[in-house]
Formats: structure tokens, sequence, C-alpha cells
């Protein structure tokens, strides 16, 4: 008997999302993206049809298929780059995307963390400065509440003589350098926000963040956004119930929830595929059931048949990536033989 609990919650899930307005396409063709989870607010944005400022989600609107600049006055932190439903400080640098998107296998499995913390501790110098720049003008210094760029922030660094020198792309060890570099732009234009706007006895800061509080701070966003995102992602079914020597194929739908992108990668294996903690297989694998040979991304389907005898129980990992996103995301769905 094939159970199928998470259709009904399913449904559910999705009205509930829809009438909050859950960031899926409105009617007017145009998608809602946001910048950071959570999100950063009151930064300025230009698409080829929309601008403004970010919200209070750092919610922002763009017609699909366009490209977004981020930017404050004449400080530019990305300039037409692609728009992803969730947008984090690494999609600033564009260059990274060869060494992110392809992933890295581990236990089995594609994932991108591996890759996500090489970008942040080795290869973006863009990534890192912009984060640091952000906290740095951050109104109340608290990031676990999102960034806020007040309107009188902005108006300091849009009359300010020293926004235009800003450079995201220099190595971290020089950006921000109070010891080495006091005059540099960035210090003379956090030390002025800092005199003007920002800082306060609860907000002491008087230099550019370090570029360990922007790493953290990144990574803190890319877990959320993980989180958040996965969230939205279900497989029809948590558990399935088969009779040993039931001959049909079972084919498990995923569902992807207020979500208007597609599937681009599809992996599911069984975890009688993957190594154990010694990293080995075994050889040959138990045999409980028997996924069917390369799920199509497209169909948002998968389908396996009934190998093993009475009593035994298996789970299956389905590994997928959104259209568009480097992340892979995990769902398991466990498979018991009456």
């Amino acid at each position: 008997m094939m159970k199928r609990p998470l259709r009904a919650m399913t449904l559910t899930f999705a009205a509930v999302l829809a009438g909050c307005g859950g960031g899926g396409e409105s009617s007017d063709d145009r998608a809602t993206a946001y910048l950071g989870s959570p999100g950063v607010a009151g930064l300025n944005y230009r698409t080829a049809s929309q601008s403004g400022v970010t919200g209070d989600y750092g919610e922002f609107r763009y017609y699909p298929g366009e490209t977004v600049t981020f930017f404050v006055g004449d400080v530019v932190l990305a300039q037409d780059i692609p728009i992803k439903r969730f947008m984090t400080p690494i999609d600033f640098d564009p260059t990274w995307e060869q060494t992110i998107y392809p992933g890295t296998e581990v236990g089995g499995l594609s994932t991108h963390k591996e890759q996500e913390k090489q970008v942040l501790n080795a290869e973006s110098n863009i990534a890192v400065n912009t984060a640091r720049f952000l906290v740095s003008i951050d109104f109340d210094s608290d990031t676990e509440n999102g960034i806020q760029v007040r309107d009188s922030t902005r108006a300091t660094i849009e009359n300010s003589v020293n926004a235009a020198g800003v450079d995201f792309t220099i190595d971290p060890a020089n950006f921000g350098n109070l010891d080495d570099l006091p005059e540099s732009p960035e210090n003379l234009l956090v030390a002025e926000l800092c005199l003007r706007e920002v800082c306060s006895d609860l907000t002491p800061l008087e230099t550019v963040a370090a570029a360990s509080v922007g790493v953290n701070w990144v990574n803190t966003l890319g877990s959320n956004i993980f989180l958040r995102e996965g969230g939205h992602i279900f497989l029809e079914s948590e558990h399935i119930e088969a009779n040993a020597g039931d001959t049909r194929t079972f084919t498990v739908q995923i569902r992807l929830i207020d979500i208007s992108v597609g599937l681009a990668d599809l992996e599911v294996k069984t975890v009688d595929e993957l190594p154990d903690s010694d990293g080995e297989i075994p050889d040959p694998p138990r045999s409980v059931i028997a996924i069917v040979p390369d799920p199509t991304p497209e169909s948002r389907e998968f389908s396996f048949m009934i190998t093993g005898e009475s009593g035994e129980e298996t789970e299956i990992v389905v590994n997928m990536r959104l259209e568009g996103d480097y992340r892979w995301y995990q769902k398991v769905m466990r498979v018991t033989l009456l």
C-alpha cells in the first residue's frame, strides 16, 4: 500500500503561502526576489524595468530574465548580475559561477557547501568586501534582524565625495585596513557615516567590519536560505509501505511549493548505495529496492521497483538543484517491505 500523507499538507501550505504573498510570480508576470534572509532593507536596486529600494524583507520586483544592479549613491555593490529567488553577496561576483555551480561530490552526492566555503575564503574579494560594507552601514549593527539602510544613510552616501572611490575588488586585507590605509575611500566613508548617521552608544562602529564578520554573516544567510527554500520542497510521500514481491513500478512526485522555477539537476540513490562513515560501499550493496535509472529533473519525479524481502527497510535520498541556483537540497523517503 502506498501512503501519500503529504498531499493534503502540501496543498494547505501552498494556500497559506499564497495568502501571505510568499514571493511567487504575480498576475502581471513580475516576480519577487529577496536579498538576504533576514533581508537587506533600504538598498537601491535597478533592473531593466524596475527600480527602487529593497523592502523590509530584502524583497524587490523584476521580470524573469532581467538582471539587477545594487547600489547606494556612487557605491555600486553589484552590476547587472543574474537574479535568483534568494540572493547573497556571493551572487555579487559573477566570476565565481564556474567554481561553485558544478558542485563537488561528498558522501556519494553532489553538494554546494565546499565550493561556497572556497568562494568566501579564497576566491571572491567582491563577495567578502561587499558583505563587510553592508554590515558596516547597518543602522543598529545587529545582523540577526537583517541589514537596515536608513533613508538618511543613503542620503549621506549619495552626497559623499568618498563614495565613488570604494573598490570592492581589492584584497580584503587592504579593504578597510585602518592601520596601513586609514584614508582609503571605504574607511573615510564609514567614518563619515559613523559621525553623521550610524554610530551611537549602541553602534560604536568606526571602520569597515572585519573580513571574518562579513564571512560569518554571509554563511548565516546561506544557512537561512537553505532552510527556507528547502522548506518549500516536498516529496509527495515520506514513507511508502509495499508488499515484498510487488512487481509494480512506484513513482513519487517532487513538489515545489511557491517556487516559480523548475529543477535543474536531480540525483536519486538509496542509502545502501552511499558510502558509510569509513567511506566504504558494500560490494554488492544491499538490494531492497532498485531506482529506475536516470530520472529527469524536468519531470519532477522518480521511480523505483521492489527487489527485497518482507521485513526489510531502506531510505531513498533525493538530491536536487533548482534552476538558476547553485544550492543542492536533500529530501529523504523511507520504504518498508511488508
